[in-house]
């Protein structure tokens, strides 16, 4: 009787402990998403290339429902650097392109009333992932 009590609690903490570690999945972004997407997001950037590593500050604003914007990254070995662009929505993902083989590609998660854009990118020889949380 006490082994099976044993094993009830270890089952219900692993329930616990599992279910608490779930991530909230990636919403695919519409149309109807881009009024959502306007304004300022600020987050963190995570690089590598080769055996270099770097963590960044980051900012993303876009300005309107065309989705220009700019993103603007603090902390690199030029300073703080701000890159222009016209985004897209692209197979549920905001895209974020530049010459070069330079781009972003951005999902939309929701969770409560707190918004997050997460997502890979390539800056040149750069490889990383993006977390941004709306500001405004």
């Amino acid at each position: 009787m006490k082994k099976r009590v044993i094993l009830g609690l270890i089952l219900l903490f692993a329930s616990v402990v599992l279910l608490s570690c779930t991530t909230i999945p990636t919403k695919p972004l519409t149309q109807s998403d881009i009024p959502e997407l306007v304004g300022k997001w600020k987050g963190v950037l995570k690089a590598t290339s080769g055996s270099e590593s770097s963590e960044q500050s980051t900012e993303l604003e876009i300005f309107n429902e065309s989705l220009e914007g700019k993103w603007v990254i603090h902390g690199t070995s030029q300073g703080t650097v701000s890159h222009p662009f016209v985004a897209k929505l692209e197979n549920g993902r905001l895209i974020l392109s530049w010459p070069k083989d330079r781009w972003v590609k951005l999902g939309l998660i929701k969770s409560n009333d707190k918004k997050k854009l997460e997502g890979p990118f390539r800056w040149s020889q750069w490889d990383g992932t993006l977390s941004f949380r709306k500001v405004e």
